[in-house]
């Protein structure tokens, strides 16, 4: 059987076979990038659960626990011969019918899809535009959505990014309203493509933050941005795969909903307003290849745990400690290099 295993669950079980006890303790972000993942989804965890319980190792990872992925979970090497389960949550319902390993739900009657009905879409998609930006920096343009009403903007890195790779620290942004600011950028993160920037306003509106990992496919969303110049445009589409895993191990939002340059950074909603993503790249191919509706977002489940960071630090304490322009850390010791890259800190990474 151990031939079989991956080579991370091969490591662990090394290690805990090493331990008296038998018990290993690690951040769930490094158990995840163990097996090649950056976020936790219904599908990884279940993988990941899998995989241990073949080898009989136990592990308390499930998609919402622990509460961030810094958080420590256990490792245990058990002594029974048998397998666990992967999660009792995972078992089919009693009677109910499944679609490969998942179960297929009931579907909803009349009743309660009139039930769901609560605003219409005109009135969200009209609320959710008063929560778009636009984004100006040296070299081109893009959008962005409030997420804070104290000023806390999300947006993708490439926008902010220099001609050198390098990220702005300050970039200027057009609001819905007509009014205008610039705004400090307090984290960026390059290979998943998001940016965090800070507005000094307060009183804001701003776009709750939905659940992507409840997204199903063929689901409808709605994409706002600015293509072309063209502010506050809207398209709408479905979701073509809820999760889709391209040239990395980075889990995408697919959508047929169209994405064109200066999309970029824009929202992702559902029919409730809820965001679940940002505009990030589209697929156009080449020559014969070439395609139409294949566009990518970027889950916000990514950017959560840096914006309750940056939250409990402080939007303006955020604009005041030092960003590292080549890898978007922020922290506020003083020296001359990163401490996250070790880059040597650039003109305009600090204050």
């Amino acid at each position: 059987m151990e031939a079989r295993l991956k080579p991370a669950v091969a490591r662990i079980l090394d290690e805990l076979r090493s331990r008296p006890k038998g018990i290993k303790k690690m951040s769930a972000r490094r158990l995840l990038r163990a097996f090649g993942y950056e976020r936790r989804s219904q599908e990884n965890v279940r993988e990941i659960r899998a995989e241990l319980a073949r080898a009989r190792i136990e592990v308390n990872l499930a998609v919402d626990d622990p509460k961030t992925l810094d958080e420590l979970v256990t490792l245990r090497k058990r002594k029974a011969t048998r397998a666990l389960p992967v999660d009792a949550s995972d078992a089919p319902p009693a009677g109910g019918k499944t679609v490969g390993d998942r179960p297929l739900s009931p579907l909803p009657t009349p009743a309660q899809i009139a039930q769901g009905r609560h605003r219409d879409i005109t009135d969200v998609i009209a609320a959710v535009k008063q929560c778009t930006v636009q984004i100006f920096t040296e070299i081109g343009e893009g959008s962005g959505v409030i997420v804070d009403p104290n000023g806390l903007i999300l947006t993708n890195r490439h926008v902010v990014d220099t001609e050198e790779g390098l990220s702005e620290r300050y970039v200027h942004v057009h609001f819905a309203d007509g009014t205008e600011d610039d705004a400090t950028v307090v984290r960026s993160h390059r290979p998943l493509d998001y940016a965090l920037l800070v507005v000094p306003r307060q009183g804001l509106c701003a776009v709750p933050l939905g659940d992507p990992l409840k997204l199903k496919d063929a689901q409808t969303l709605y994409a706002i941005g600015n293509p072309g110049g063209l502010a506050f445009s809207v398209t709408r589409g479905i979701v073509s795969a809820a999760r889709r895993v391209c040239t990395t191990n980075v889990e995408y939002i697919q959508t047929d909903a169209a994405i064109n340059a200066g999309s970029s950074g824009g929202p992702v909603v559902t029919e409730q307003g809820d965001l679940v993503g940002i505009s990030a790249w589209a697929y156009r191919g080449d020559g014969r290849l070439q395609a139409q509706g294949i566009n990518f977002a970027i889950p916000v489940d990514y950017m959560r745990e840096e914006i309750r960071a940056l939250r409990a630090i402080g939007f303006q304490e955020a604009c005041r400690r030092y960003y590292c322009r080549h890898c978007g850390w922020l922290e506020e010791s003083e020296g001359r290099y990163c401490s996250n890259c070790g880059a040597a800190r650039t003109e305009g990474s600090e204050r």
